[in-house]
């Protein structure tokens, strides 16, 4: 199947793909603890909040990549 061109309508996964096991993230840039987590659908949203959304504070942008799959285990390693 192509995928070049204008007429491009491909939605499928790559070969060995898990679409229901991905999610991505993205820290700020200061230091400390995590200090306020972001939680997006798409990677897009959550580079374009953080963009958008600048702040002072250590936070952690998550995307669940359109799939509802969170890192539970990792947020719950953020001090409260």
């Amino acid at each position: 199947m192509a995928t070049l061109g204008a007429s491009n309508r491909f939605k499928g996964l790559a070969a060995g793909s898990r679409r229901f096991g991905g999610w991505f993230y993205v820290k700020s840039n200061h230091a400390g603890d995590v200090q306020q987590v972001v939680v997006c659908e798409s990677a897009i949203d959550t580079l374009s909040y953080a963009v958008l959304h600048p702040t002072r504070h250590k936070t952690l942008y998550v995307s669940t990549d359109g799939a509802g799959n969170a890192p539970g285990e990792q947020l719950r390693q953020i001090p409260r």
